[in-house]
């Protein structure tokens, strides 16, 4: 250790670097020169990237870390989980408890529950008064991001992969995991949590001047929010250095009494107009990841019903005609129409619907500059008799985009069915009770029927890297991809989908 203390405190900081987590701590609680000659290393480490949940004492942490002046400068990433008990109660309930026929203490039985129930119920409020009380949550996080000058990524996770501040002291108080989402909503009472927490960012953000470069969010109802909560110019003051931008928007569903406070959303020509006045304030976007779904159940797999089918379509044509009118292609649709974003390199799409023409029209602009493109449980509809909606999409990617590096198809869809990736065209199916979406006697192409409808990973899933790899990996699926009914397969690497870019420089 005396030789150690000998070493200027730039060796010591490299040396530091190479340290696990425990003999980083010891070696900073050994003597002043060393804790001092060891922060960097432990700023970068532990600060750079942190999670908190909307509870008092988790956002006092991050206040906390603001105040500091040694620690500060070294947070650049805040992420927080919108989620605090959101899925059930608390399972310390007693079963008397919402039974109405039974009187007296309600509370219960055992001390440890009883002890559990109050601090449920105790951090719930805590939660909801942070997140409903108007401007309550914007102010608190201000006042932590005018702090920290070196913040430029902010974001949502919704997930018990991801450790926020609390959430184990939590778990540890009242025996249940905080972060666990539970089921999606049907009708909604109000704005939901990650949207009022997206609103809260915008805010928080403006008033504290930070220059924000990278946004990810949980599924909001971005057309639901009233313009007079996020106006345009707070929106452009918010995004107007955003680069990267990933987002999952959804139109919710409310019961009759909410009015006052959201939008309902519930015409056509009102889809997209809040999603619109968003990407109108992002200006110089290089990177976009995207899903679009038309309720909180957050459905994709099924046609979304429609009460105005046309009279006289065709059987076959009642599905696309059913996702022609939804919410995803139309908000999709006048985003397209609207907003051209030229500089993209990287583009994320998943679990949308729409048409060739919108999806050749969103790339076009960008066309010159994009380098990667990822497409995931991804539904285009056919636009012409050919039935074959993704051959012009392929075909524009080989011909007009020579700057792709990196390709990742999966699970691609169309009206019908799923995209196969197979040499040669898969055996038919021979079940000609299922109705071809051409209305041909029974389906054109098939998995053999020994593999029923479960496909090999690799006959759904393509993935290319390197300039001439993709340009031939391209140029062979022009033709050879196959129109069938729904396949299903192994999950995806989600590693290979969910890419952490954050440490570039732009």
């Amino acid at each position: 250790m005396t030789g150690l203390l000998q070493l200027p405190s730039e060796l010591i900081s490299e040396i530091a670097s190479y340290l696990d987590t425990e003999t980083l701590f010891s070696l900073r609680l050994s003597s002043k020169y060393l804790e001092q000659s060891c922060l960097s290393v432990f700023g970068r480490r532990f600060f750079r990237k942190k999670g908190f949940l909307i509870t008092t004492r988790s956002i006092s942490v991050l206040q906390a870390i603001a105040s500091q002046e040694k620690l500060q400068k070294y947070v650049q990433h805040v992420w927080i989980n919108p989620d605090c008990y959101t899925s059930s109660g608390p399972r310390c309930d007693p079963p008397n408890l919402y039974d109405e026929s039974k009187e007296g203490d309600c509370t219960p039985s055992s001390k440890m529950d009883r002890r559990r129930w109050r601090a449920w119920h105790a951090c719930t409020q805590d939660h909801a008064t942070l997140i409903y009380t108007p401007h309550l949550l914007a102010t608190l996080l201000k006042s932590a991001f005018k702090s920290l000058p070196n913040l430029t990524v902010l974001g949502m996770r919704r997930s018990e992969d991801h450790h926020a501040w609390g959430c184990k002291e939590l778990k540890d108080a009242i025996g249940q995991d905080p972060r666990i989402v539970g089921s999606y909503p049907g009708a909604q009472d109000g704005l939901s949590g990650p949207t009022l927490l997206f609103i809260a960012f915008v805010n928080a953000v403006a008033e504290a001047k930070v220059s924000l470069k990278r946004l990810y969010t949980d599924a909001i109802e971005i057309d639901n929010i009233r313009d007079c909560y996020l106006p345009q110019r707070r929106l452009e003051q918010t995004f107007r250095d955003l680069l990267y931008l990933e987002v999952n928007v959804y139109r919710g569903r409310y019961s009759e009494e909410q009015t006052l406070d959201l939008l309902k959303c519930e015409r056509k020509e009102e889809y997209g107009k809040g999603f619109l006045r968003f990407w109108k304030a992002c200006k110089n976007l290089h990177e976009v990841g995207l899903q679009v779904f038309d309720g909180p159940m957050r459905r994709y797999m099924l046609p979304p019903t429609s009460n105005d089918l046309p009279d006289g379509l065709p059987p076959s044509r009642l599905d696309q005609f059913s996702w022609l009118q939804a919410y995803p292609h139309i908000a999709f649709q006048k985003l397209v129409e609207n907003v051209q974003l030229h500089q993209l390199r990287r583009i994320k799409l998943e679990k949308m619907t729409t048409t060739p023409d919108t999806l050749q029209a969103f790339l076009s602009p960008s066309r010159g500059s994009l380098t990667s493109i990822k497409f995931r449980d991804f539904r285009l509809l056919s636009s012409d008799e050919s039935g074959r909606p993704w051959q012009s999409v392929f075909t524009f990617l080989r011909d007009d985009c020579p700057d792709l590096l990196y390709i990742l198809l999966n699970r691609l869809m169309y009206e019908g069915g799923t995209i196969s990736f197979v040499e040669h065209p898969p055996l038919p199916v021979p079940y000609l009770e299922i109705q071809d979406p051409n209305d041909n006697p029974n389906v054109q192409y098939g998995e053999p029927v020994s593999d029923g409808f479960f496909s090999k990973y690799e006959h759904i899933a393509l993935e290319a890297s390197g300039r001439e790899n993709v340009a031939a990996k391209l140029g062979s699926i022009v033709n050879q991809h196959w129109y069938q009914q729904p396949l299903f397969s192994y999950q995806m690497d989600e590693d290979l989908w969910h890419t952490d870019t954050s440490d570039e420089e732009w």
